[in-house]
């Protein structure tokens, strides 16, 4: 769930407040606490104004989404309940969090925290309310895809059934690259098909853009595009759309970044036409995005519960539920959905050949569930993964955190959160990186699926990187190989690192680029030093890939 986006740097004291929540309290361990006249104070008609506006926008949306609520669960006994609709015990869970928050924190964890004041737990609680009923419309258009295009999902024709049953999944940790690399895969490597003297070109990997994956449904994305069609690209037939009054996929872009801060994107470039991290819209989906709006108040232990990649506790049956059965199931449809809707002209090619075999690919962090995908796929998806020294990622990860206004409340009034931040993910991404070493870096069995990547061989030359992975794959058909090849595009090769000297390290270089709020893993309070020595058996598997060959698959 997305937060209530304010622009920080939108007019000159944003900007200004911006400034100080981001280097203001430099000592104290991270800059964690909230001074008095920072925090929220209640007032007797501020709590007041507040349940009244809870209770209109709950009663309009209820009004709204009541009819849906009924035909959803009522479908959902015929087509299985959607992986998107909310739980009511998550709702009971995150109001818990809110009025509860320092029941769940231990003595010691409590003087870190901060409790949110009566109009913020009102604001709070609102929002996961409003969520909550408005659940059901999404759940509904989940439902209305399997009425309308069920049976033609279920029964895809044999190429589309390869790309969906032969799939290729980015699994790689925060902060690692795998959004370039993904992109890279989906829009830099490609088929040169022959036939006739004629010859096009078809992409090796078909994945869900950033759009699709956060409103999956296959009856909205054909209605958009039987509405405005191919839209044009940037500066591509601007004139004419201006004059038409047409829209640009720039124009799109302008929308859709508007909420975000120019700190948020100097770290990740968004792009709604591109793919992206796959997680992070099915978990707002839920409520385990917003446990980031709540960071503040809640133990690290918390946040690790509801929002950890790695793994999820064996006794948290809602949470492996969510991620096990829920987004297992959400990923093989979104797969589904994809094919179809990008072969809807058919199995034949523009230049009349035969349409080459293609592979569905999604990209996230969603490695907990490598396994229930493996073994929902039998043994037939491939897994790839790059490695960055886990010190640069943790503090890559705090600073993003701490501009992102999508992943918390950054309220103005309120200092950045840094140590609620550093404490949590310092934990998660630890826990990332042993749960890596043992899915990707591990011995025994049949391991063939997993190829793990270096991040500085990556920077290096990501043609190699890519070229290599596409050959790792397989995807030259052995059939015909006459009449299709894989072919590098002059993108690609005009995507390699432009660095001619050598310098220590592809990963450092690449965090020397200039950030207006970037602190130090020191700034932040956590001893680097003791990090790397748990983690020490993960940077030696790093070091061990890279120095044996850049690509390292684990049957190798």
């Amino acid at each position: 769930m997305v937060a209530k986006k304010r622009n920080l740097a939108s007019s000159g004291n944003g900007a200004s407040r911006g400034m100080q929540r981001g280097n203001s309290a430099a000592g104290g361990g991270g800059g964690g606490g909230v001074s008095s006249k920072n925090a929220h104070r209640d007032t007797l008609p501020g709590i007041v104004w507040s349940v009244v506006l809870c209770i209109v926008k709950c009663s309009i949306w209820f009004a709204i989404a009541f009819p849906f609520a009924v035909a959803t669960h009522s479908l959902s006994l015929v087509f299985g309940r959607p992986p998107n609709l909310v739980y009511l015990q998550q709702t009971l869970r995150y109001l818990g969090f809110v009025w509860k928050s320092l029941t769940f924190a231990t003595p010691e964890q409590e003087r870190h925290m901060q409790s949110f004041s009566v109009t913020e737990k009102i604001r709070l609680t609102t929002t996961i309310l409003v969520h909550t009923i408005c659940s059901p419309l999404s759940a509904f258009g989940w439902i209305l895809d399997e009425i309308l295009y069920g049976r033609r999902l279920n029964g895809l024709e044999p190429k589309e059934k390869a790309a969906v049953e032969n799939p290729v999944f980015v699994v790689s940790a925060f902060r690692s690259a795998s959004t370039q690399l993904a992109r890279g895969l989906v829009s830099e490597t490609r088929y040169t098909c022959e036939k006739g003297g004629t010859s096009t070109t078809e992409p090796c990997f078909v994945a869900p853009n950033a759009m699709m994956c956060a409103y999956p449904y296959l009856w909205l994305w054909k209605l958009v595009y039987a509405i405005v069609g191919d839209i044009p690209d940037t500066l591509v037939d601007a004139e004419r759309a201006q004059t038409e009054g047409g829209l640009t996929k720039e124009d799109v872009r302008e929308k859709f970044n508007a909420g975000f801060t120019p700190d948020s994107m100097a770290r990740h470039a968004n792009d709604p036409f591109q793919t992206d991290t796959f997680d992070g819209t099915f978990l707002n989906c839920h409520l385990n995005g917003f446990v980031w709006q709540l960071c503040r108040g809640l133990p690290a232990s918390a946040i690790e519960q509801e929002f950890n990649y790695a793994c999820q506790k064996e006794g948290d049956a809602l949470n492996r539920r969510i991620w096990q059965t829920d987004m297992v199931r959400h990923i093989e449809r979104l797969a589904r959905k994809t094919i179809l809707f990008h072969n809807e002209g058919g199995g034949e090619t523009a230049a009349g050949g035969v349409r080459p075999p293609q592979r569905f690919l999604l990209k996230g962090h969603f490695l907990s569930v490598c396994p229930q995908l493996r073994e929902a796929y039998g043994g037939r998806a491939r897994f790839v993964t790059i490695l960055r020294d886990p010190c640069e990622r943790l503090r890559s990860g705090i600073n993003y955190m701490a501009v992102n206004p999508t992943l918390y409340a950054s309220d103005p009034r309120q200092q950045i959160p840094w140590a609620a931040f550093a404490e949590a993910l310092g934990e998660t991404e630890a826990q990332y990186c042993e749960r890596e070493l043992q899915w990707f870096g591990g011995t025994g069995g049949d391991e063939s699926d997993r190829l793990a990547v270096t991040f500085d061989s990556f920077v290096a030359d990501r043609g190699k990187a890519m070229g290599e992975i596409v050959n790792w794959l397989g995807l030259v058909p052995e059939d015909d190989p006459g009449e299709v090849a894989i072919a590098s595009t002059s993108q690609a090769k005009k995507s390699k690192s432009p660095r001619k000297k050598k310098t220590p390290s592809a990963s450092s270089a690449a965090t020397k680029k200039a950030y207006r709020i970037d602190r130090s893993l020191a700034e932040l309070g956590v001893d680097e030093k003791a990090y790397r020595e748990r983690l020490s058996d993960y940077l030696a598997w790093i070091k061990d890939v890279s120095s044996g060959s850049s690509y390292k698959s684990k049957s190798e």
